[in-house]
């Protein structure tokens, strides 16, 4: 699977090199036209439609340290469906900046609270979308 961005202060994804965050099925043919670094798949998990982030710095310190790598696939659009709830998930905010955090409901409708583990808690986010976090090799 491609290492398709990383992760840094604030838990903000980044992309590597423009590559789009979706998680998609990338072809053999496609591979050396992706310019990224590639990893295994998580154990037990079909590699189809897979991504991964680097965590770069101590961004998610003391649960991730740098050089982690965490793993996502299905997106949710327009908000976070309950699998998303209380849990580690890489979402988009509603003016497209990406980013590893635990979902929870915010008071507002249609509103969610974005927490860390080192950084303020970004409160009444719209979500353009998210996604669950399948897995996380520690570094």
């Amino acid at each position: 699977m491609p290492i398709i961005g990383t992760v840094g202060a604030g838990a903000q994804v980044v992309p590597v090199d423009d590559l789009p965050l979706i998680p998609k099925l990338i072809a053999d043919t496609e591979r050396e036209y992706i310019n990224c670094e590639w990893v295994d798949a998580p154990p037990g998990v079909a590699d189809e439609g897979i991504v991964a982030l680097k965590i770069k710095g101590d961004s998610m310190m003391p649960y991730m340290r740098d050089g982690s790598i965490v793993y996502y696939s299905d997106r949710f659009l327009g908000g976070a469906p309950d699998q998303c709830l209380d849990r580690l998930c890489v979402v988009q905010i509603g003016d497209g900046a990406t980013f590893v955090k635990i979902v929870e409901r915010s008071q507002l409708h249609g509103k969610f609270d974005l927490k860390s583990y080192n950084f303020h808690t970004m409160r009444d986010v719209t979500l353009a979308w998210c996604a669950p976090v399948i897995f996380i090799k520690p570094a």
